[in-house]
């Protein structure tokens, strides 16, 4: 059993930075529980679906009959359903897992099939939720779209006039519009799935509140974004410490084979790359999801202060006596 002094304190006011720390510092503590849970519940959709999404890459190819182009569509498609099923389960698994240990200060751990059992109750509710939550975030791309359209077209418009500098300033401020849309999106819309586990509520409820409590001051719409933004350079730096060395080792191979270059073999080069994306994918997606949840305590606690209430009340009381779990307060 862990020593009070030791326990993650959920509720409580953190910047980005805090955020982050403490969403390592959970991962770190369980450790064991979050990975074994991801590679026995999570990582077989993900392996189904990384095999059909890479045998669809040789129908798919150019100079392929189109009968084979329809069928190799298919199997894209159904590799999208397996790792859209992977996607709910990890976010299930992975909200449940940070429910129970909030919940269940000061015990003992928990273990995988512990775990398990309400995210199999879970699974279905929370596979709705993230089919209002793909049309929610794809009403705020088709905006994305449209503003970055329309800087591109005043780009093209400045260069039609010989202004190459209107042409590079609208430019930026597309891919900066579209950049900004895209982290807004996700820092506005992510933290739903685990307010909807948290509070028990419904999808639609879980979001209006998300979006309020991210409103709500000027604090956690920083703290949301940069949570958000700073989870997504991690993410780049650890990927790209995975993937880019193995596609090197390959490319190397390929090229002092003797049976293809580089250049002349792009398939296998593609299938390597999506084999390994997708398999370390659900590890790197539970940083964000683990972040997003951390952040919503700090929120929570800057808006209604429950932590602190129920401090409060408890200052008098025989329980209130050890000086050392207010030291930090």
């Amino acid at each position: 059993m862990q020593n009070k002094i030791d326990e993650i304190v959920f509720l409580k006011m953190r910047d980005a930075g805090e955020v982050l720390a403490i969403t390592f510092r959970f991962i770190r503590e369980n450790f064991k529980t979050l990975t074994l849970g991801i590679l026995l519940i999570v990582i077989p959709f993900y392996i189904i679906g990384s095999i059909l999404m890479i045998s669809s890459i040789d129908g798919l190819w150019m100079d392929q009959p189109e009968s084979q182009n329809l069928s190799s569509l298919g199997t894209m498609m159904l590799a999208m359903l397996f790792l859209g099923l992977g996607s709910v389960m990890l976010i299930t698994y992975v909200n449940e897992l940070m429910k129970y240990v909030w919940q269940h200060p000061g015990e003992p751990l928990p273990g995988v099939w512990h775990i398990w059992k309400p995210t199999r109750r879970y699974f279905w509710w929370n596979l709705l939720h993230l089919v209002v939550w793909f049309i929610v975030v794809w009403m705020f791309m088709l905006s994305m779209y449209i503003v970055f359209f329309l800087f591109m077209m005043g780009g093209i418009a400045g260069l039609s006039s010989g202004s190459i500098f209107i042409a590079i300033v609208m430019a930026l401020l597309g891919i900066v519009s579209m950049l900004f849309v895209m982290l807004y999106t996700v820092s506005a819309t992510l933290p739903m799935f685990f307010i909807a586990t948290c509070e028990k509520t419904n999808i639609f409820s879980a979001l209006s509140r998300s979006f309020s409590l991210m409103h709500a001051t000027r604090s956690n719409f920083k703290s949301a974004m940069l949570t958000n933004l700073l989870a997504f350079f991690i993410q780049m730096i650890i990927s790209s410490n995975i993937i880019i060395p193995i596609l090197i080792i390959e490319g190397l191979i390929e090229y002092n084979s003797g049976e293809s270059t580089i250049l002349s073999g792009p398939k296998t080069f593609i299938k390597v790359f999506y084999g390994i994306t997708y398999l370390i994918s659900p590890f790197l997606y539970a940083i964000p999801l683990i972040g997003n949840g951390m952040n919503y305590f700090s929120m929570r606690e800057r808006i209604d202060a429950t932590g602190l209430r129920h401090r409060i009340s408890e200052i008098g009381q025989q329980k209130d006596f050890d000086i050392y779990q207010y030291e930090e307060d």
